[in-house]
């Protein structure tokens, strides 16, 4: 289906994405398959292409592309560029089920880009997907001519390192934002938040760059399971550094339930926010 050009670019045969059950008569008598350039097609594509990547943070955490630049014909980027609405409903949620799988996380907002092959050097059927790393950026129909953006928002990252996501979890519930991008919070899990520790639990978020100032257990944290979505914010006992919820500083121990947005500081310098998915 993908076939690595280089580092950042893959050549695309739709023609190999494995379709949904065909009907019962193309099953039963075969004959020619169409190749089609649609939503579900793109979504695969874009799965594939998270597998390749090699990327690790600081924490030993994968931090996969997400930008994604898709060149095609222009008969197939006029039709997929009249369905980008579906293609931003569709694909974050198509892309969060291996997103989770992996363990891995985002530096910014996924985001598609479809652009039309001036050169004609793309057959139908074909296409050539460039992927890279990119900061949060406002997308959101056609930039230049020949491009449009798709803003794939719903995608929800995995959990920190070694938290296995159980079934009965509902990843993703709430993100928690710090200056280097987010982590998403499953309901009902009780989170430490702090700055990198060896041999952390595997309920620690541990918030990258983070100074001394910041302990490796600050605070913790969980999100309700009931809505309207709210946490429950403790600052662990014994912990010298202060921790601020919404401008009300919390002593050693205390807690406090809060509704979401909720906008956290850490030993004065550090913001964090904790917004509901």
């Amino acid at each position: 289906m993908i076939k690595a050009l280089d580092d950042h670019r893959y050549a695309i045969d739709f023609a190999a994405v494995k379709r949904p059950k065909a009907p019962l008569l193309e099953a039963l008598f075969g004959g020619p398959k169409e190749v089609i350039v649609d939503a579900y097609a793109v979504g695969q594509v874009l799965r594939a292409a998270l597998r390749h990547c090699k990327n690790y943070d600081v924490e030993g955490r994968l931090q996969v592309w997400n930008e994604f630049r898709l060149f095609l014909c222009r008969r197939e980027y006029e039709a997929l560029r009249k369905m980008a609405p579906t293609l931003q409903k569709q694909i974050g949620p198509a892309l969060e089920d291996e997103v989770l799988r992996l363990k891995a996380t985002y530096i910014g907002t996924p985001v598609l880009k479809l652009h039309v092959d001036e050169a004609n050097e793309v057959e139908p059927g074909q296409g050539v997907l460039c992927v890279d790393w990119s900061a949060d950026q406002v997308a959101g129909g056609a930039t230049v001519a020949g491009e449009v953006t798709v803003r794939l928002d719903k995608v929800a990252q995995a959990p920190p390192t070694g938290l296995g996501g159980s079934k009965t979890q509902r990843a993703g519930s709430a993100i928690l934002r710090h200056p280097q991008g987010t982590v998403p919070l499953a309901a009902g899990v009780s989170y430490i938040v702090g700055r990198g520790a060896p041999n952390a639990g595997p309920e620690h978020v541990a918030i990258p760059g983070a100074s001394s100032r910041i302990s490796r257990r600050q605070l913790s944290l969980q999100i309700d399971e009931n809505k309207p979505m709210a946490a429950t914010i403790t600052r662990e006992p014994g912990d010298s550094n202060p921790v601020s919820v919404n401008g009300q500083t919390l002593a050693p121990g205390e807690g406090l339930k809060v509704p979401l947005p909720a906008q956290l500081v850490l030993s004065g310098e550090l913001t964090l926010e904790v917004v509901a998915c």
